[in-house]
């Protein structure tokens, strides 16, 4: 059942994330993705769970653009992007996945700022200083006390952002399309609040945080006097120190600190030569640190003084705090300005190293136009190195990946390095990554792509893909200029295996590719752009193939525009015969057996798998073998073409997706059950939850009421005494059963009362003496009938009374904490 759970919580937080980034909500989409780590641990509290059901089929779409998502590589697109974003604020806004406009206008909007970024031109430079200052503001607002050295970030972070209204508003003066792009963030910017940045600075060092005197007069006061009397001090304690060094009352003239106040180190047997307070004894027992009674005074003025000199600090830095709190609003609008135009500037740098066309985003209806279109992951690796930034915190580090792969059908794949491993080069120069046309009138709604294997077909697949998702979040192509893009609501792709091997339920491949094909008819409207690599591959080839006819026409009326590759005659026949359908083929040399990677349009291509056999070098006699099966095989279906044979394998086609369907229906039906079982249980769970923290809130109160009543008594009692004899039997008299207060007037684990006046050192065990300090002395003699004892610490031998504070040494524990 908490299996169930997990798997219920990780579904709809993937799901509000994936709707998060497509509505244009790429931070709010971050964080709901790390939620999905969080369900596996039991630590999710899902307050936003009404209407769970309702969000079914949803929850089925954006799971199909999720995988697109995948497959096309967004991720690893949005690396490439984040690595050239200047602040951890950027890099937090990028996300893992950029921002695709939520509509037309959005991602028209996010290219204009793209634009008129690059014709800004902000470099890293621009960017120094500028921090993610939301939780030091949130905390103002909190009434929470900044430090000098978060107000100096705050300064800093608002210094930049004021440079860069500035700037931006240089360039919008003289740029009306700068103006429109930035208007809202370069106001955002400049209404960063001028006094406060003047008042942070005369108070704060920027950098540092240090209070200065400048801050107040009281303070400058305090400092000043703290600066007279160290030197006085300095100067009493140096004469002092030399006198004992002169003396041999210390081993040297020295100056050191105990308890946070200034005194000297004596030897052990001299230290009564010096009028003072012993402050504290070495570990050894041969030194004794005195303060001089001299010294007193202005020790006890210095303590005083830096109390003073504490509280005036916390005075100017909450007046300070209070400033940075009515500017709250401000503020945040300011640093979410940074943020998106840290975004946008990442935008165009990214279009600048990609040597990038800007693309006209036109409306659903209209045709594509796109022209010596190159894979931007597959160039990366011929590019100049990408930026090595930080992690999208404020400290760590990013590695973005690079990418190497042959430009063919294979999945592009991060290596190991990250660095690029070969010279750098203009990329229209670059002629390892083949570029492709793709011209698709208005009128068309499908297109077939065909040829042989290796030769490039999902290359092209992929590249359409992401050059869509790349218009929609606002980013430049790699092609040539005058590219015209249709704004796709939603991108849908089934591209590879998606066979399972779990041993309950799990699908074969023709199995996942049919539940994969289902969705996507189920998903696809008039909005859509669907990719498909090989529909009806993984059965008989001659049922396959009527199986992607009859897919590729349904789509043909639902989906906006569908591209899909294919290997099947019957496809290339089926499109040619259709008006609203188009053909296009990878180009295959005969001459030298290699796939060229070019897309010829109108024209229909060969598998020419027994050629590219022969040229990876298979036998002759097996080749030869090959086509004479294949022409058999030929033969065989021209003559069953019109018979029953044709007939019989249209009714096993039948039955056999009859058979799927009856199993798909099964496995939704039980899906369904455990999906209530498993919300039955999470509001038990749930109800439980809110009992336990009820009952832990009514104890934690009688708890507080006990201690607050025990204090109340505590504090009367001593208010009372007069005398240290009694605050000491009001001590006693408090303790719990089997504790006593020590010689150094802390409470230990003792004798209890009765037993503790019969106590009797022996002779060689350790005790506190309370006149000799905390230090542990020797027992070297116990007189019975005076109740008295000889003990020896260091040098100095000296007898006590019992009764005068003696106690065995033992493990100190505080009562307080039992």
């Amino acid at each position: 059942a908490r299996d169930a759970r997990g798997r219920c919580v990780r579904r709809r937080a993937r799901g509000a994330a994936r709707r998060s980034i497509a509505r244009g909500g790429a931070r709010r989409a971050e964080r709901l993705m790390t939620l999905t780590a969080l369900a596996d641990a039991e630590v999710l509290n899902d307050d936003d769970n009404e209407g769970e059901g309702e969000g079914d089929e949803d929850d089925d779409d954006d799971d199909d653009e999720s995988r697109a998502l995948g497959v096309l590589q967004w991720r690893e697109l949005t690396a490439q992007v984040r690595a050239h974003a200047c602040t951890a604020r950027g890099r937090a806004t990028c996300g893992v996945a950029l921002e695709l406009g939520g509509d037309v206008e959005r991602s028209r909007t996010l290219l204009a700022q793209t634009t008129a970024a690059l014709r800004v031109g902000l470099e890293d430079d621009d960017f120094v200083g500028a921090k993610d200052v939301r939780m030091a503001v949130r905390g103002a607002e909190n009434g929470r006390v900044l430090s000098g050295f978060t107000l100096s970030e705050t300064f800093a972070t608002c210094a930049t952002q004021k440079a860069l209204g500035r700037t931006l508003e240089r360039f919008s003066s003289s740029d009306a399309d700068v103006d429109d792009a930035f208007w809202g963030i370069e106001r955002a910017l400049s209404a960063t609040p001028g006094d406060l940045m003047d008042e942070i600075a005369r108070c704060v060092a920027c950098p540092g945080g240090k209070v200065l005197d400048e801050a107040s007069e009281t303070l400058a006061r305090i400092r000043s006097e703290q600066r007279d009397i160290r030197e006085e001090l300095k100067r009493l304690l140096n004469d002092t120190s030399r006198e004992m060094a002169r003396k041999n009352f210390a081993e040297r003239a020295q100056i050191v600190t105990r308890l946070g106040r200034q005194c000297i180190p004596m030897k052990l047997g001299s230290a009564g030569e010096l009028p003072g307070v012993v402050l504290d004894v070495s570990g050894t027992g041969n030194t004794v640190f005195k303060e001089p009674s001299t010294a007193v005074p202005l020790n006890n003025a210095l303590t005083t003084l830096a109390a003073e000199e504490e509280a005036e600090e916390e005075r100017i830095l909450s007046e300070l705090t209070t400033m940075v709190a009515t500017y709250a609003d401000i503020l945040l609008a300011a640093n979410d300005a940074l943020a998106e135009l840290d975004a946008a500037n990442a935008r165009a740098r990214h279009a600048r190293w990609l040597d990038g066309a800007a693309p006209t985003i036109v409306s659903v209806d209209s045709g594509i136009e796109v022209r010596q279109l190159q894979h931007p992951l597959l160039l990366e690796r011929y590019l100049a190195p990408l930026p090595r930034r930080g992690s999208n915190g404020d400290d760590g580090t990013d590695a973005v990946e690079g990418w190497a792969a042959e430009a063919a059908d294979v999945d592009v794949e991060a290596e190991d390095g990250g660095e690029s491993e070969t010279s750098t080069q203009p990329r229209r120069e670059i002629k390892d990554v083949i570029p492709v046309d793709f011209n698709v009138d208005a009128s068309i709604r499908t297109v077939a792509i065909t040829g042989p294997n290796t030769g490039g077909k999902t290359a092209s697949l992929k590249a359409i893909g992401i050059a869509s998702l790349m218009a929609r979040a606002g980013l430049y192509l790699p092609c040539d200029d005058g590219c015209r893009v249709p704004w796709f609501k939603r991108v849908i792709a089934d591209l590879g295996d998606s066979q399972t091997l779990e041993l309950d339920g799990g699908l074969s491949t023709f199995g996942a590719h049919l539940k994969s094909l289902q969705r996507i008819l189920n998903a696809a409207d008039a909005d859509t752009l669907v990719l498909l690599d090989e529909p009806g591959s993984g059965t008989d080839p001659a049922e396959g193939a009527s199986l992607a006819v009859a897919v590729l026409n349904k789509l043909s009326r639902n989906a906006r525009l569908t591209v899909a590759t294919s290997h099947y005659e019957e496809v290339k026949t089926a499109t040619l015969a259709s008006a609203v359908a188009q053909v296009a083929a990878v180009e295959f040399n005969l001459r030298t057996l290699q796939p060229t990677y070019r897309l010829l349009w109108g024209e229909t291509g060969e598998s020419n798998a027994l050629h590219i056999a022969a040229g990876l070098g298979l036998s002759k006699d097996l080749i030869a073998e090959a086509r004479e099966a294949l022409a058999k095989a030929d033969a065989e279906i021209e003559a069953d073409a019109s018979g029953d044979a044709a007939r019989e394998k249209r009714a096993i086609l039948a039955s056999a997706l009859g058979r799927e369907s009856e199993v798909q229906t099964k496995r939704r039906a039980e899906a369904a059950t455990y999906l209530s079982e498993a919300r039955a249980l999470l509001d038990d769970v749930k109800t439980q939850s809110a009992h336990l923290d009820l009952r832990q809130q009514m104890i934690k109160v009688d708890i507080e009421n006990a201690v607050k009543i025990k204090l109340d008594e505590a504090r009367e009692l001593m208010a009372a005494c007069e005398t240290r004899e009694e605050l000491d039997e009001v001590a006693r008299a408090s303790l719990p059963d089997g504790w006593v207060i020590d010689a150094s007037g802390e409470a230990v684990p003792g004798a209890t009362s009765e037993r503790a006046a019969f106590w009797s050192p022996e002779i060689g065990s350790k005790v506190i003496v309370r006149q000799l300090g905390s230090a542990e002395a020797e027992v070297i003699d116990v007189h019975v009938d005076t109740n008295e004892i000889t003990v020896k610490l260091g040098t100095l031998t000296t007898r006590t009374s019992l009764a005068s504070g003696v106690s065995p040494v033992k493990s100190k524990v505080s009562w307080q904490k039992r």
